[in-house]
């Protein structure tokens, strides 16, 4: 009869006494204990790496009739960027653009637009990952966040909404290996 083969026996010092039929044979049992080992490391780590998606809006404000963005609103565009291309994967960024109601709906509908634009080209120029989706619409003065009455309600009203959705780490579940038997005293 053979004993077990050192592999064997440096691993699973008990082994020493056991006799084996076929080194073969107690070669397949080693392996199969290490793939089931790794087997079930692998099984934890599996359901950790999953994403829910969360939608987080940023609105910047804009000028009287104008789309050239202001100190205030590229300090805060740049803000965005550093904390989500650092710490998040961006999966789509939508960006309208709004308008008060002053002038012709035609009028608005343009430099909404060209709002929208301004954004976007800004947000491409300084490092938003263009493996994102980028969409841009133009509302004019259709989606009010007021009544615009007054001076400072139509301020209000002449923005970009920026709304990023973004993949954050979820743990869903996980399974993890048995604890191994500890040896009785």
């Amino acid at each position: 009869m053979i004993t077990a083969i050192p592999k064997i026996r440096n691993s699973f010092p008990i082994a020493e006494t056991i006799p084996f039929a076929h080194e073969r044979y107690a070669l397949n049992t080693f392996n199969m204990a290490v793939r089931f080992i790794l087997l079930s490391v692998s099984l934890s780590l599996l359901f950790i790496r999953s994403y829910s998606q969360e939608r987080k809006e940023v609105t910047i404000y804009f000028e009287y009739n104008k789309s050239v963005l202001t100190p205030a609103s590229e300090t805060l565009l740049n803000n965005t960027l550093k904390t989500y291309n650092e710490t998040h994967a961006i999966a789509r960024v939508d960006i309208t653009g709004h308008c008060d109601n002053t002038g012709s709906d035609q009028y608005n509908d343009n430099l909404s637009l060209q709002r929208a634009k301004t954004v976007k080209n800004y947000l491409l120029e300084h490092g938003l990952e263009n493996t994102a989706p980028v969409t841009i619409n133009a509302s004019g003065e259709t989606a009010p966040v007021n009544e615009n009455r007054t001076e400072e309600e139509r301020a209000l009203n002449r923005r970009v909404v920026l709304v990023l959705s973004i993949q954050v780490p979820a743990v869903v579940a996980t399974v993890a290996p048995a604890p191994l038997p500890q040896p009785s005293a």
